[in-house]
């Protein structure tokens, strides 16, 4: 009884095992490549991702709201809130 369990347990381990991932090919076997943002071709092809977003100097005109969760979300729209206030401090700000 507890051998075949093993056995059992054994033979799903090894046929789960050799589904794998395909290593990135597609159905007919072929090594498939996806384009990134730096190799898709289009016309901001060499400008890197933090100097896209970077160089925005203000925020956008949206009306404010917010967007995902407190962990995974942004604000659009927002104001900026200054450093120090009459009951306020702002803390950890190299974040």
């Amino acid at each position: 009884m507890i051998l075949s369990r093993i056995l059992t347990i054994t033979a799903l381990t090894f046929a789960l095992a050799s589904c794998g991932g395909g290593g990135g090919r597609d159905i007919s076997g072929e090594k498939v490549v996806l384009p990134t943002i730096g190799t898709s071709g289009g016309a901001l092809s060499g400008v890197q991702a933090k100097k896209l977003f970077g160089a925005k100097s203000f925020a956008s005109t949206q009306s404010p709201a917010p967007f995902g969760s407190y962990a995974k979300g942004c604000l659009a729209g927002a104001a900026q809130l200054p450093e120090t206030g009459p009951t306020w401090q702002a803390m950890r700000l190299s974040r």
